[in-house]
């Protein structure tokens, strides 16, 4: 048997552990994410000339948000968004209560729909999405009132009323007054979900899956304040070498350097620092065995470390890659086609303007060039000859550049199973059985790849969610025995609106 770890040893595995492992915004996959990114918004490409047009079309915009609506629907236009189903007769009522209990976690007590969509919008945009589902305790307030009467006392204790809930201390004072410190809790223990940027989570290299990775981390900025309300004990001075340089951190915080950013939170309570929220499996003590233990961690410095029994961080990716936790996103193959049609279209209108606006030559010194500079209707152009001006002949693209545009649409149709002719396509509206069948294919065929990201998004995303959620209700909500010990049973089916995921 090993012996037990030291703190020393524990910092040390963990300093190796987080500089070994990857993230979402690494390398390659940091530039190709960012690259999606900035064709989503539409942002320039780089190649664009002084003087031409600078046209941008937004194919991968309009991929994604054709996706949204079709995913948004089958997942979140409910209040149920997982139900469990019962094996037998004895096990319907608890089923109704785990259907209610994780629903109304998801929805009622957590921003549920927009903690979906936005779970659902990360995974197309930067081809993996993450959540966390985690417990949050209520931490006492104090107060203390000093120098108080009797009747100052009776007062007090009237105003707190009989659901009160918390201690009061008095303390007495040689003058007959007495100084009361009330303590109490204003809030409740709750489940929080809430989503995470990819560039904020780290994983062990190698590992592929959250759930049996041997190193996780979430990794954010955080102020100083905002670490000693989540009931750290955390000195202002604090030693942290930590640095987010990935680009997508800076854009989501609107950063316009590292300098203005520091100069402006530097001191005291409101100075920002990397907060690390690390998982590690290791054996912590000598049994030969590996346990998952949590750690938050400020550079060198750990502020807590607890044994937990999982990692509550939930993730999905819309194309699964075997052998790699960062799947793609069916917005992948549809930036070179965005590229192309940009070009084409910018040739089209470059043509167009100078149809509109065409090239002359002149005679030099025998035209007047204010008069030819003018492009105002009826305008004389004053020369001292006929014939001293010269229009430029433009040549006209032919339909072949329409052509190119109508092949790049259907192209991109073919690789992201987003089809125009499908959208919004009634089936029903079509009098013969012949044409309306046509329909149905068509539809089908578009949707076929839609169907596979729901299911991916039921199977590796929002089902280990739900199931997370129960299992936290499980531990901290006092639920029966009766619904503890169904629980294995209920959990071998589960519905997730219309998409089954089968254990």
């Amino acid at each position: 048997m090993a012996d037990k770890m030291n703190s020393e040893e524990i910092l040390t595995r963990l300093r190796n552990e987080s500089e070994a492992s990857i993230g979402a915004h690494d390398g390659l996959l940091s530039e190709r994410i960012e690259k999606l990114n900035d064709y989503y918004h539409g942002k320039p490409y780089g190649n664009e000339v002084v003087g031409r047009s600078r046209f941008i079309t937004r194919e991968v915009y309009e991929t994604i948000e054709s996706i949204m609506p079709y995913l948004v629907k089958i997942f979140f236009s409910s209040d149920k968004a997982v139900i469990f189903d019962p094996e037998d007769e004895d096990d319907i009522e608890s089923a109704i209560q785990e259907t209610e209990y994780v629903n109304w976690v998801f929805y009622r007590d957590n921003p549920g729909f927009k903690v979906g969509y936005n779970w659902l919008k990360d995974g197309l945009m930067n081809k993996v999405g993450y959540v966390k589902a985690l417990r949050e305790t209520s931490e006492p307030t104090f107060d203390e009132y000093e120098n108080q009467s009797e009747e100052q006392i009776a007062k007090l204790l009237g105003d707190l009323g009989e659901d009160f809930e918390g201690d009061i201390e008095m303390l007495e004072q040689d003058d007959g007054l007495v100084t009361v410190s009330v303590s109490r809790i204003t809030g409740r223990d709750r489940t929080v979900i809430s989503n995470v940027p990819p560039e904020e989570i780290r994983i062990s290299e190698g590992d592929t899956d959250i759930v049996s990775a041997r190193y996780v981390a979430h990794c954010a900025k955080r102020r100083i304040s905002e670490i000693r309300g989540m009931g750290f004990d955390i000195d202002d001075d604090i030693e942290d070498d930590s640095q987010i340089t990935h680009t997508l951190y800076h854009d989501r915080h609107d950063e316009i350097s590292d300098g203005l950013k520091q100069e402006s939170f530097e001191l005291g309570s409101s100075r920002e620092v990397l907060l690390k929220e690390e998982y590690l499996r290791v054996d912590m003590n000598g049994d030969g065995l590996d346990e998952l233990w949590q750690f938050f961690r400020v550079g060198d410095t750990i502020l807590e470390e607890n044994e937990v029994s999982e990692v509550q961080i939930y993730s999905w990716s819309p194309i699964i890659v075997p052998h790699r936790h960062v799947g793609g996103s069916p917005a992948d193959p549809i930036m070179d086609i965005q590229l192309l049609k940009s070009k084409v279209t910018r040739n089209l209108l470059d043509n167009q303007e100078r149809i509109n606006n065409g090239r002359f030559g002149v005679v030099d010194g025998q035209v007047n060039l204010d008069d030819l500079m003018s492009s105002s209707p009826a305008g004389i152009v004053r020369m001292n000859f006929q014939g001293a001006v010269e229009a430029l002949p433009t040549p006209q693209l032919d339909q072949s550049a329409f052509q190119v545009l109508g092949y790049a649409d259907a192209l991109a149709e073919r690789r992201s199973g987003v089809s125009e002719r499908g959208q919004g396509l009634d089936p029903k509206m079509f009098n013969s059985n012949t044409a309306a069948s046509t329909a149905e294919l068509v539809m089908s065929s578009a949707e076929q790849k839609l169907e596979l990201i729901a299911r991916v998004f039921a199977e590796t995303g929002l089902k280990d969610l739900m199931l997370g959620i129960h299992r936290i209700g499980l531990q901290h909500e006092h639920l029966t025995e009766r619904f503890v010990t169904i629980t294995v049973s209920l959990l071998q089916l589960i519905h997730l609106n219309g998409v089954i995921a089968m254990i």
